[in-house]
């Protein structure tokens, strides 16, 4: 007995710092900065170390990122991107429902090698401006049609080999572009197994996509055919298609933003049927209701104008609210299949009341993100650490996974935000199982699904960190490109600014039409980061190596380590937090890859 209280007291003389526990139990309210994690055991390399998690209850992630859904960060390039690299992205709702549909659509059609929106130019466009495209992009193969634009007629393409020796940059393209005659098509009715193929056979480093009337519709590229082999974790559906999520308000007329990013296409023809009818036009609603009908009933039109969102996300500054309530409750009535992420929320009473209206997933975060002055307006707001620590205990009752929304600002910030998130997998006891059907019955929800298997039911409530500034001076966000002191920058801006409401992002804070706007955020600049292909696999690496330093080799260990205490925190102070980051230097130079 004596020999058992010394191997105790050993133990607990060679635990340093805090567990979780003990950390936010003192009341005091801390932000990602504040922490740092003391490192455990290393016993296996980087390349093991998984980062397998879930957005929703059925969205899985290979990897734990996901694009926020703001105006100047995600749109169909950093969504795109965001799938291929095992991440997710959020479409911004600061644009009109059927072009938030566009956007989720173009993703959802995208196929290794499938150029959805190619630049094309004019037959009377110059070499200068193959040389602009370029200079831009990277690239300077370019379809010529009549207008310039997709959907009309191909006259051609302009690649490098016919411009490296056209001296005069004036030349119009007409003259130098290899024509119609000698290219080789593919028809957009054609499977994309069959386009590989003939663009392997043909040798050639591009394939135009047309229809039957020569209209160009796609373009493919040997390029991005080879890339496909660099994407092993793409986020796919149960057709292979890439997943997104998009956002959405909380007022009336959101209902029909859902709908559209639901149905696509074929809710605006459903639309066109009922102001037809109520307009007493017997001719237009005969058109319009065959229209309709003929697309429903014929799946592959039907697939093909679907836009299909995987999962949407509610945008509220403040989630708890009797408005976010009752859209939950629509979608989930309308669209059972379709997970809802709520938020924001940052405290567990917030939380319990979208769980009893049934989300899928919590965002957590009010104040904390780097353009986001909600704090200072409003006084209202919790420091994120703290904020996603209490919010996921909570949540992992139930198995509602969550998102940390804010305050990320490097891969160590999402290391701490992964750990401090609670994470349930594998088989449960009867007894455990019991306790989470009773919590279930406690909120009043008595239609969650109960597993067949009584005994084993599989619960994986795994956090996701989600990423604003951080991928917004990226290439793929929408922001502009500016110049300030020969520095590269990109503009970046709240959804709280005032520039943002002006657009629609307003709704968000709860402002009523004609009163006075009150901004909860700021627009500015972020430095250039070049492309995202190059920026998330260093920021993944960077939490493999954080997980590999606490002795952490996959998400599954973590709820069992920090119950354990065996996850250690130290409280730094300013001092602590100074030596920390680079120091002592009279001046030095930042490389990330």
């Amino acid at each position: 007995m004596d020999n058992e209280k010394k191997d105790e007291s050993s133990k607990q003389d060679l635990r340093d710092g805090l567990s979780a526990k003990e950390l936010f139990e003192n009341r005091h309210g801390y932000t990602y900065d504040d922490l740092i994690l003391l490192p455990g055991h290393i016993g296996f390399s980087t390349d093991e170390v998984s980062l397998k998690s879930k957005f929703s209850r059925n969205v899985s992630l290979e990897v734990p990122l996901v694009s926020s859904p703001m105006d100047t960060v995600t749109e169909h390039g950093m969504a795109i991107q965001m799938a291929l690299q095992g991440g997710l992205g959020i479409i911004h709702y600061n644009m009109k429902p059927e072009e938030q549909a566009h956007e989720v659509k173009l993703v959802k059609r995208y196929e290794n090698g499938f150029i959805t929106s190619p630049m094309v130019l004019k037959p009377n466009s110059t070499v200068a401006d193959i040389d602009a495209i370029y200079q831009r992009f990277g690239f300077s193969g370019v379809p010529i049609t009549e207008n310039g634009q997709m959907e009309s007629v191909l006259l051609g393409i302009v690649t490098n080999r016919d411009i490296h020796f056209t001296a005069d940059r004036r030349t119009p393209l007409k003259d130098i572009m290899t024509p119609r005659k000698d290219l080789v098509v593919a028809k957009d009715t054609q499977s994309i197994e069959e386009c590989h193929q003939i663009l392997i056979t043909s040798k050639k480093g591009k394939l135009p996509i047309v229809n039957q009337k020569q209209q160009l519709t796609g373009l493919m590229s040997r390029t991005d055919l080879l890339k496909n082999r660099d994407f092993p974790l793409a986020t796919r559906d149960n057709k292979k298609r890439l997943r997104v999520g998009a956002a959405i308000g909380t007022r009336e007329n959101d209902k029909s933003r859902l709908h559209a990013l639901v149905e696509g296409f074929s809710f605006f023809i459903r639309m066109f049927v009922v102001m037809t009818y109520n307009t007493k036009s017997e001719k237009h609603f005969i058109l319009f209701s065959s229209l309709y009908t003929y697309i429903n009933t014929n799946i592959n039109l039907f697939i093909y104008f679907l836009a299909g969102v995987d999962v949407i996300v509610i945008d509220s500054s403040q989630g708890d609210s009797i408005y976010q309530i009752d859209m939950i409750k629509y979608i989930k009535k309308t669209y059972p299949k379709l997970d809802v992420v709520g938020g924001n929320v940052v405290t567990t009473t917030q939380a319990k009341h979208l769980i009893e209206a049934g989300v899928d997933g919590i965002r957590v975060g009010m104040g904390s993100g780097s353009i986001c002055t909600t704090q200072e307006v409003t006084a209202c707001g919790r420091p994120q650490a703290s904020a996603v620590y209490h919010v996921a205990k909570f949540a992992s009752r139930y198995a509602i996974p969550i998102c940390a929304d804010g305050g990320i600002q490097s891969s160590g910030h999402i290391v701490r935000a992964l750990v401090l998130g609670w994470v349930f997998k594998g088989c449960l006891s009867y007894d455990t199982y019991c306790i989470y059907i009773v919590n279930m019955y406690a909120l009043g929800i008595k239609n969650m699904p109960h597993s067949v298997y009584f005994f084993f039911l599989v619960l994986q409530g795994a956090s996701t960190a989600m990423m604003g500034s951080l991928l917004a001076g990226c290439e793929e966000s929408p922001g502009e490109y500016v110049y300030q002191d020969g520095i590269k920058l990109k503009t970046y801006r709240g959804m709280g600014s005032l520039e943002a409401m002006k657009k629609g992002s307003d709704d968000r804070y709860f402002t009523e039409r004609g009163k006075i706007r009150v901004a909860q955020g700021v627009s500015g600049t972020v430095v250039d980061r070049g492309s995202i292909r190059k920026f998330i696999p260093y920021i993944i690496q960077g939490v493999r190596h954080g997980f590999q330093d606490l002795g952490i080799q996959k998400f599954d260990d973590v709820k069992r380590l920090r119950e354990n205490g065996e996850i250690r925190f130290e409280v730094r102070t300013q001092a602590a937090q100074k030596e920390g980051n680079v120091h002592s230097l009279f001046s030095y130079r930042k490389t990330h890859y």
